[in-house]
């Protein structure tokens, strides 16, 4: 069974998953501002209303949740594609050593699930209703935002890499097989055995 396609097929799905949940989730803080400054008479009526800030709050609080949710299942997604690839690279005899950055990849991913992820819903929610008491700095949850992005790009990296490593050993395997399928000699060019 070809199970280095299968990681191919799984690493790249991982890829463009991360980019694509990225360039979402990304959008929809900037789309909570878009949708304010919309001509719409409805949403000035609310906004009027109730007063600018507190519609914009509402409006990030619903981003934040989109977010989360969005971040929540992608997570375990990953961590499914991370183990599928693993698990093709173990079946792989010659490719085991690449279950390590394929693993690191999953300890990041664990790391933005179960650490990152909640810290930062936390934060916008602190941002879009404070709680009681001194709110939490802007500075922290942009910390927070940073960390996450230098550990989905370092993730990207690793899942490249082991891409890479894969495209790059499949070239030279073929490379070997058409080198020997040309030394090996024909048929024809055999001189016949002696007859006894």
């Amino acid at each position: 069974m070809h199970y280095r396609r299968i990681a191919c097929w799984l690493l790249g799905a991982w890829f463009i998953g991360s980019l694509a949940i990225t360039r979402v989730t990304s959008s929809n803080f900037s789309a909570a501002d878009e949708v304010l400054e919309a001509q719409v008479p409805e949403i000035h009526r609310v906004s009027i209303g109730r007063g600018r800030p507190v519609a914009r709050g509402l409006m990030r609080y619903m981003a934040a949740e989109l977010n989360r949710g969005y971040y929540s299942s992608w997570e375990w997604l990953e961590l499914a594609l991370g183990a599928g690839v693993a698990a093709s690279l173990l079946l792989d005899r010659q490719k085991r050593v690449l279950i390590v950055p394929t693993l690191a990849g999953m300890v990041l991913v664990a790391f933005q699930h179960f650490w990152l992820s909640p810290e930062i819903v936390y934060l916008e929610l602190a941002q879009s209703f404070p709680p009681p008491g001194p709110p939490p700095s802007s500075f922290q949850f942009g910390r927070m935002q940073m960390l996450y992005t230098a550990v989905e790009a370092a993730k990207l990296i690793l899942i490249l890499g082991v891409s890479f490593v894969l495209v790059k050993m499949q070239g030279q395997r073929r490379r070997t097989r058409v080198r020997r399928v040309i030394e090996e000699p024909a048929i024809d060019a055999v001189p016949p055995t002696a007859a006894f």
